[in-house]
């Protein structure tokens, strides 16, 4: 009976209305003429992908579902950090906007998510990056770069 209770409490915590979204916006979103779906990986200098990684579904000017993986870095045990998202219009030509900072979605998964809906950000940025920023957040981009996705160009789930 325990093991039961577990497992619905676990269903429960995954199903799409505990991630913040309800049937409702679930089908706008999956249901979306002009869904983007863009897998994110985090590339250093030397080419070689790190351990992080997310995955973006954007719908154009209207929603941005962020999720990221292993942004927490468990092995270098580091002190307290934000993960922050930023969007910009390419070419990159001025300020980034600050898209707000990643809450823990699932900590066992070590999953994080971060959504924006608002269509007054969105129409203005097509592509995002996230950086490692104070606890708070930061009003400019300062921290490492961990992960940035491209969102330009013609919907890939139409």
């Amino acid at each position: 009976e325990y093991v039961q209770e577990q497992a619905a409490r676990q269903q429960a915590a995954n199903a799409p209305e505990a991630q913040g979204f309800g049937d409702a916006e679930a089908k706008a979103l999956f249901g979306a003429r002009d869904l983007h779906i863009v897998d994110v990986y985090d590339v250093g200098t030397t080419g070689n992908t790190r351990r992080s990684y997310g995955r973006v579904y954007y719908v154009e000017k209207k929603l941005l579902i962020f999720y990221a993986f292993d942004l927490q870095d468990k092995k270098h045990n580091r002190a307290p950090v934000g993960f922050q998202a930023w969007g910009y219009r390419q070419p990159a030509d001025g300020q980034p906007e600050n898209l707000g900072l990643f809450d823990v979605d699932d900590a066992s998964a070590n999953r994080w998510v971060l959504k924006v809906n608002s269509p007054r950000v969105l129409e203005r940025i097509d592509a995002v990056f996230v950086t490692l920023e104070p606890p708070n957040g930061s009003p400019s981009p300062r921290g490492r770069r961990l992960l940035s996705a491209n969102l330009a160009g013609p919907a890939n789930h139409p």
